[in-house]
């Protein structure tokens, strides 16, 4: 009888084994298909904005573009954007992007300002929008895209935060001077946590 418990359980545990690995296997197939279906919706994404800005400023003739007006976000979230410049000049010129949060107001709680110029906003948001390269070079009559970071901290203010994006170039006086307009953007901050954090 002991012999035939013992192979009972000798069975028992192999054929749990075996579902073990296999449950195991099925699961890393699916987060590998996950992740690569990931993978293309992002792909997608960036080149959904590159087309945007290549329209923005090849065919409606902007000198620098962003292809979105608001991005709304969570505590702790983050999100890849693009931005996009044309230099219009007969010769190779020299670019300078400056991105400042320029004001933040809070819609929860009877509403408020959080900060209300850019140098109190600083303080607030002015590190949450990134980019690669702060100073550019484009040849004559050529498009220059990159992409936009925008990371919200875990501990930011619910609420509507507006960033300007100015470009400025080299005038001949050797002044930095304004290329274009202003571009604003707005960061809606919304309740909760990020999922992933």
């Amino acid at each position: 009888m002991k012999k035939k418990g013992g192979l009972e359980l000798s069975v028992n545990f192999l054929v749990m084994l075996i579902l073990a690995v296999i449950c195991f296997g099925m699961g890393l197939f699916i987060i590998f298909t996950l992740s690569d279906e990931l993978g293309g919706i992002l792909n997608i994404f960036s080149e959904n904005f590159e087309e945007r800005l290549e329209i923005m400023l090849i065919q409606e003739g902007h000198n620098f573009a962003i292809p979105f007006n608001v991005i709304e976000l969570r505590r702790g979230d983050n999100s890849r954007a693009a931005y996009g410049i044309k230099n219009r000049h007969s010769e190779f010129e020299d670019f300078k992007v400056i991105i400042e949060c320029a004001t933040g107001y809070n819609k929860s709680q009877g509403g408020g300002y959080i900060c209300i110029n850019p140098s109190e906003c600083d303080d607030v948001c002015g590190d949450w929008v990134q980019i690669p390269y702060r100073d550019i070079n484009i040849e004559r009559r050529g498009l220059y895209i990159d992409d936009l970071y925008i990371v919200v901290p875990e501990d930011a203010q619910a609420g509507s935060y507006v960033f300007n994006l100015v470009v400025k170039t080299n005038s001949e006086e050797g002044f930095i001077e304004q290329y274009g307009t202003n571009r604003r953007f707005t960061v809606e901050v919304i309740e909760g946590r990020s999922f992933f954090n």
